[in-house]
């Protein structure tokens, strides 16, 4: 991948974890420095929450050392006279926490965002845009937080076990613990090779907390319709109208709702059993598709009430509204 890409994903990624547009113009006094320092870098001016900083972009195919990095970035912000980024395009968890351990603020496009000097203008800027709603978890973050709360009696987590049970890779699961870290929701500690997740104090209160910064994970929502002669056993998660119905006085919904995550749904259209229709008119049912498998937190055929409830939240119809409510209210904290 050349500069100019990782650059590229580097604003993106910025625009994607902070909601700022940062623009990376080249730094045209890169000519001053010894070609010791040019060699291994481009070097690019962006403004960040405010301040001046100087991205130090490791080429391609260079490796670098954190002890020479930190060397580095000392005699360059001699010359900058202000705060120095090293950016690379991947890194090893050991040169990860080493680059930590000397304090250097380091962006891996994608993956993670370590910017101490800017604490508490981060902190700032976090609650600013979840006061303004406009700071949401990816739904793999989603998914460990709903995991969690599902599971009251589980004091820590670890990225590989979570990636098995929740079927992620180690690297999503890697990134939900830097987006957790970055945003101050739990406590993660290292331990050996492996970081610990723990969520300390009551299990409601975390719900509070998290569910502003928590989206609806429907994606798209499908009408189906049977073709003739053919039968189903299984068409997902009891979702929507149809799941609240079955905990209230609410009456079942016109056509009973069901969810499924998008790889269950492509092995599901190459069935033939049903007929994808533009609207509900004729539909036998309503197929919500999800960003993560609700499968992964379904009890009783029903999908789980935090994702039931981010699901249904934007309903102004009243009697859902306190339906839904009363269903949350009995929740076993």
């Amino acid at each position: 991948m050349g500069g100019m890409t990782v650059i590229q994903d580097f604003e993106r990624y910025l625009k994607e974890i902070l909601n700022v547009t940062v623009k990376a113009i080249a730094w045209e006094k890169e000519q001053d420095l010894p070609p010791f320092l040019r060699a291994p870098y481009c070097f690019y001016r962006i403004s960040l929450l405010g301040s001046s900083c100087l991205v130090m972009l490791l080429k391609a195919g260079e490796e670098i050392t954190p002890a020479i990095i930190s060397k580095h970035i000392k005699q360059v912000e001699a010359k900058w006279g202000g705060l120095c980024i090293y950016v690379c395009e991947a890194i090893s968890s050991y040169n990860r926490k080493r680059l930590i351990e000397h304090g250097i603020p380091f962006i891996v496009p994608g993956n993670q965002c370590y910017l101490p000097d800017l604490g508490i203008d981060l902190r700032e800027h976090f609650r600013t845009l979840r006061s303004q709603g406009k700071l949401f978890l990816s739904p793999a973050t989603q998914a460990v937080l709903i995991h969690a709360l599902r599971h009251r009696e589980r004091k820590k987590w670890i990225p590989s076990e979570l990636a098995k049970e929740l079927h992620y890779t180690a690297m999503t699961m890697t990134r939900a613990f830097d987006e957790l870290e970055s945003m101050n929701i739990g406590e993660i500690s290292q331990k050996g090779r492996e970081r610990w997740l723990r969520f300390p104090g009551d299990k409601e209160e975390l719900w509070k907390y998290v569910k502003p910064l928590m989206l609806s994970p429907v994606k798209k929502r499908v009408w189906l319709r049977l073709r003739k002669g053919k039968k189903f056993k299984w068409l997902g998660s009891i979702s929507g109208l149809s799941a609240l119905a079955q905990s209230s006085m609410l009456n079942d919904p016109i056509h009973p709702v069901y969810a499924v995550d998008r790889e269950t749904w492509k092995t599901m259209r190459q069935t033939g059993i049903f007929e994808e229709l533009p609207s509900s008119e004729e539909a036998d049912v309503e197929l919500e598709l999800w960003s993560y498998d609700p499968e992964l937190f379904a009890q009783n055929g029903l999908v789980d009430p935090f994702s039931l409830y981010l699901t249904l939240q934007e309903s102004k119809d009243e009697r859902i509204e306190a339906a839904l409510e009363k269903f949350m209210r009995k929740i076993q904290w």
